[in-house]
């Protein structure tokens, strides 16, 4: 729903008629945001992994119970693992700068996440009403 919005939006902005592509680039603060969070969560579960739970005397006695103290374990591997990845997945990504969106002659290519379509080449400028808008037929998808 927002990025239809933000496509009318910049197809308002400049027309129907496109002598150049509207891109629209990722934001490098929010990626860098996104992998800082990564790594405080990376380096939160390296801690679990170093620092023997069943020693903390004052903490609860569910510590102290072997089965937990093995699913804390592989919860915290997994962790590092996981938010390890990330952290440097977001930092590639934030380095590269590409862009998200781009709509041209060719249709809209959308790059927004890993699940994103890609290349929508059914995609038309039309009118609705007296604003320019744009229309993806499902045909494009399939």
């Amino acid at each position: 729903m927002f990025l239809a919005k933000r496509i009318f939006i910049l197809l308002k902005e400049v027309g129907v008629q496109m002598e150049e592509p509207i891109v629209v680039k990722q934001s490098t603060k929010g990626t860098l945001l996104f992998s800082f969070g990564a790594l405080v969560l990376a380096v939160l579960s390296l801690f679990l992994i170093l620092v023997d739970v069943r020693t903390f005397s004052n903490g609860p006695r569910v510590f102290q119970n072997g089965t937990v103290y093995v699913i804390v374990k592989v919860v915290a591997i997994i962790g590092v693992v996981f938010f390890g990845y990330a952290f440097f997945y977001l930092i590639k990504r934030a380095k590269q700068g590409k862009a998200i969106l781009v709509v041209d002659e060719k249709g809209v290519t959308d790059n927004s996440s890993s699940v994103s379509l890609g290349l929508s080449r059914g995609a038309t400028s039309m009118k609705c009403g007296s604003m320019p808008c744009l229309g993806i037929t499902a045909s494009s998808y399939c």
